[in-house]
């Protein structure tokens, strides 16, 4: 049996100067486009949105969503620079951390990189360093309605125990499609497919998915929305696991006002998710333009506008939530199977928001109940809480 050694973290002071950089690059690109600024940013009025995993409200990202809905019912009319851009980037372990095949087909035009660091808490312990890029464009329509395409990539470097046998990298890449299919100026379904591998380069944690995502308009004030979905493994040779994964998801939505909003509904996400079964309740209260109550599980965030330089604007944000993981390895006896990595997390950030130009931010967080498992061979070991930092720019 190959012998494996913990691969040695980064150290603070290469994290600092990437942290430093990035405020570097940001800050620049925000003198200059202030510098030519004759009015306020006005962002997008919110709109009921999705994600792939944990399906939070959009002004968690705060950036302006792709909205099938606000999509012509006469393609004739549709224009691809009338489309808004979704240019979120979301961490492979954050808050919100990456699934195998997550945000596929759903984002719009755009790209973005995040990196991350876990800090590992003792000689014993579990540390991980993540390095993601997802870039997605949108086709014009041919014959129904425009067309999503996203690709994604990451690279996962672990600091585990010795004798957990695990290797010191893991690897993601993804490819998905999404179209919108409109039933009258109120109903839409939205319909995915996507290829993903999440491991070790192997056949064996190659996966298919299909989704459909439905939406419909009740009222002026009501939305809901539906979700259903699987992936299925490609190579199940020498792999334990579940062969299918399911996915479920109900949501409602209600506009009491311009200012507050209501959310509730639940969503399974599989049985090999980090946490299969998730609540999505609460309420999004904006009192002021610059102070935003996004109280609504799994991902409750508090924002405050601290600047508006003309074409963008800094916030920072107080939140929390569930993240992890999920890879496919081969173990010690040959056989692949499912290595799941969970954690609850606090996260104090700062970000720039910006419909055009670099958009990103920096955020500090302290991630708790952290714990690796392999319910196949019974392992679940939990670890110490600890820091983590994470650094993102999206374009």
């Amino acid at each position: 049996m190959q012998t494996l050694v913990r691969p040695q973290s980064r150290q603070l002071s290469s994290l600092a100067t990437l942290v430093l950089f990035g405020l570097s690059v940001v800050s620049c690109s925000d003198v200059a486009r202030a510098q030519s600024a004759t009015a306020p940013l006005r962002l997008p009025p919110v709109a009921a949105t999705y994600d792939d995993v944990w399906f939070k409200a959009d002004e968690y990202n705060a950036e302006p969503l792709y909205d099938p809905l606000a999509i012509p019912a006469d393609n004739n009319s549709w224009n691809a620079s009338t489309v808004p851009t979704q240019r979120g980037m979301q961490g492979l372990g954050g808050n919100d951390g990456m699934m195998s095949g997550r945000g596929l087909g759903m984002g719009g035009r755009g790209s973005g990189i995040r990196y991350q660091w876990l800090a590992d808490s003792d000689t014993d312990g579990f540390g991980m360093q993540e390095v993601s890029a997802q870039a997605g464009s949108m086709i014009p329509p041919i014959f129904i309605a425009p067309m999503n395409v996203n690709v994604g990539a990451g690279i996962s470097m672990l600091d585990s125990p010795t004798d957990l046998a695990l290797p010191g990298e893991l690897y993601q890449l993804s490819l998905g499609l999404g179209m919108p299919v409109r039933f009258g100026d109120d109903s839409v379904v939205m319909l995915q497919t996507n290829v993903g591998m999440s491991g070790e380069i192997s056949t064996q944690g190659l996966q298919l998915g299909l989704k459909a995502i439905g939406q419909r308009r009740i009222s002026d004030r009501v939305t809901f929305m539906l979700m259903g979905g699987a992936n299925t493994l490609v190579d199940t040779s020498r792999v334990e696991a579940d062969e299918v994964q399911l996915m479920l998801m109900a949501m409602g939505r209600i506009h009491w006002t311009d200012t507050l909003q209501m959310m509730v509904g639940a969503g399974y996400m599989g049985s090999q998710a980090p946490f299969p079964v998730m609540p999505m309740a609460g309420l999004e209260w904006k009192p002021r333009d610059d102070l935003h109550f996004n109280i609504m599980l799994p991902n409750p965030r508090v924002s405050y506008r601290m600047t508006d330089t003309g074409d963008s604007q800094w916030w920072s944000y107080l939140g929390g939530g569930p993240g992890g993981n999920t890879w496919y390895i081969e173990r010690p006896d040959g056989i692949t199977r499912p290595l799941r990595y969970s954690h609850f997390q606090l996260s104090l950030g700062v970000e720039r928001r910006s419909i055009r130009g670099i958009a990103g931010g920096i955020e500090i967080g302290y991630a708790f109940g952290r714990s690796l498992a392999i319910d196949e061979e019974a392992l679940d070991r939990a670890f110490d809480n600890t820091l983590s930092i994470s650094t993102s720019f999206r374009f």
